[in-house]
């Protein structure tokens, strides 16, 4: 490609040569730019996609009917191959309410060749190809407009070898027989949940909540509901609305009158002013869901000495296989994977498809 490699794609016409050109690939190599800094939901800003006689850098939020684009990234016949896609989803999903199928994504292939689990697409580009790509416009103002020839560079670099690195690892995984495990990995990121907010899940999200108190339990998942579905229709940050140890805090502490909640750890003055009615109305609610067992808890011991032993033993057979495989160990099983099965848990990823046959049977058999 020439120096004039990309076209910005912006108006009526110049989506209809991007479209014209897309719509006779089955492979789409594509990225995007986004922004999430004062909102909830992703921010699409920019789609990348590289074609054979140049890269079309389209603005998802100009003036014109984009939906000629959308059919061609929607159509489930057609390959879209993404690097490290989950967040590029995300914001499809909150800009189009849903996500392309059939994805093949290099990050995924790449760690089943041995690369590590979470490497980069620049790391990979100068491992494979020995190309360098600045990084330098990582951090840019994607919403600004107009975007500099830099930053539209970089955008184009995204994707300029993503062609390449597909057919690496589509031929790299034929050979390993593992083409279908890295197809497998890839659909996951296409299921819908994984992006659709779902405040009644939001305590998920709290770190350690297993090992509280079940009436704190309680709490806590009441305020995270909450926080979640506040934070969903501002379009702000949870964490705007109010932080996890606050939240921690008030689910412990417990106020039912405002006197008790200013004198919660941390919490903000203007948490207090805003929402501290609100908040002391959820606690008296999740109480008394609570004692009407409406809200079913799961409290967990901390891991005990035992627990820990067979974790230990588990974690050493994954390495053992992962070595064998030459893989990362986290690709096979995660610490908080292992953790799961060890507390029962048969939901558990290592326990489906590829990895039950190669690791899963194994380490249920030690259980």
């Amino acid at each position: 490609m020439n120096s004039s490699k990309y076209l910005f794609v912006d108006t009526l016409d110049t989506l209809d040569q991007a479209c014209e050109e897309l719509s006779s690939q089955q492979l789409l190599y594509a990225d995007t730019e986004f922004m999430r800094v004062r909102t909830y939901s992703p921010q699409l800003a920019l789609i990348q996609f590289a074609a054979p006689t140049r890269i079309f850098c389209i603005d998802p939020n100009a003036n014109i009917d984009l939906n000629p684009l959308w059919n061609i990234l929607l159509d489930p016949a057609r390959t879209k191959i993404f690097h490290s896609a989950k967040q590029d989803y995300e914001a499809f999903y909150f800009k189009l309410g849903k996500v392309p199928q059939k994805l093949f994504d290099t990050q995924i292939a790449a760690a089943l060749c041995g690369h590590p689990a979470q490497i980069g697409y620049a790391g990979l580009i100068e491992n494979r190809f020995g190309i360098s790509i600045s990084k330098s416009e990582t951090r840019s103002n994607w919403l600004q407009r107009p975007l500099t020839d830099s930053q539209l560079n970089y955008a184009s670099e995204d994707v300029e070898h993503l062609e390449a690195l597909y057919n690496v690892f589509y031929e790299e995984l034929t050979a390993l027989g593992r083409l279908e495990w890295a197809k497998e990995d890839s659909a996951e990121l296409t299921n819908i949940n994984l992006y659709r907010p779902s405040p009644d899940k939001a305590w998920q999200r709290l770190k350690n909540l297993q090992y509280a108190e079940p009436n704190e339990q309680a709490r806590a998942r009441v305020l995270a509901s909450w926080r979640e579905q506040l934070a969903v229709d501002l379009d702000k940050p949870r964490s705007w609305i109010m932080s996890d140890s606050v939240l921690r805090n008030i689910a412990t502490d417990g106020p039912t009158e405002k006197n008790k909640l200013a004198a919660v750890p941390e919490i903000p003055p203007a948490t207090l002013r805003k929402s501290g009615e609100t908040i002391i109305r959820l606690i008296e609610e999740a109480n008394q869901e609570y004692r009407n067992g409406n809200i079913n808890t799961i409290q967990r011991a901390r891991p005990d000495a035992e627990h820990k032993a067979l974790l230990k033993k588990l974690s050493k057979i994954v390495l053992e296989k992962a070595n064998q495989l030459v893989l990362p160990p986290e690709i096979l099983a995660s610490k908080k994977e292992l953790n799961a099965i060890i507390l029962g848990d048969g939901n558990q990823r290592l326990l489906k498809g590829w990895r039950k046959n190669e690791i899963g049977q194994e380490l249920l058999a030690e259980l």
